[in-house]
């Protein structure tokens, strides 16, 4: 997927996020896309949005920021065009679980969690590795197909 076409499903999916959870903030948008990418990889193979991530000691952060303004109310609508319906439910099912807590309340659950960025030192802010979650060979060919496409630009020709 070109990196105009991968922007732009992000901006859509925290379109998605400030639409339906209340007070969100730049590093509860962040963690959400990040549990919602991580759910994603241990389900299908391959993550909803391809951003990297870096692991922090406060949570998970993008490599690459998103414009602030998309997280208040909603200034365009949503549009699910560019979105799977098992992705939608992915991010349906972690506001669902997680978008009533505080941003505090939210670190401190995601603490708890079982996830890449609990066991990903964070001394030096690494990426972390979603590949760790590949556990059969299924999930393997999914996300090196997937990546094939994403990195050849293949989606957004097919799109168009």
């Amino acid at each position: 997927m070109s990196d105009i076409c991968s922007k732009h499903k992000t901006e859509n999916a925290i379109l998605y996020l400030a639409g339906q959870v209340q007070r969100l903030s730049v590093s509860k948008a962040t963690m959400l896309l990040y549990l919602a990418d991580e759910r994603a990889v241990r389900k299908t193979g391959a993550p909803i949005l391809w951003l990297s991530y870096r692991a922090d000691v406060n949570g998970p952060v993008m490599v690459e920021a998103f414009p602030a303004q998309l997280l208040l109310p909603p200034i365009k609508a949503f549009v699910d065009d560019e979105f799977s319906d098992c992705e939608i439910n992915i991010l349906q099912d972690i506001i669902d679980r997680y978008g009533r807590y505080t941003e505090k309340e939210f670190a401190e659950v995601l603490i708890s969690e079982d996830t890449l960025w609990n066991r990903t030192e964070k001394t030096s802010g690494p990426l972390i590795d979603f590949t760790q979650l590949l556990d059969t060979d299924y999930k393997r060919a999914v996300f090196e197909m997937a990546y094939e496409f994403h990195s050849s630009g293949f989606l957004l020709h097919a799109t168009l």
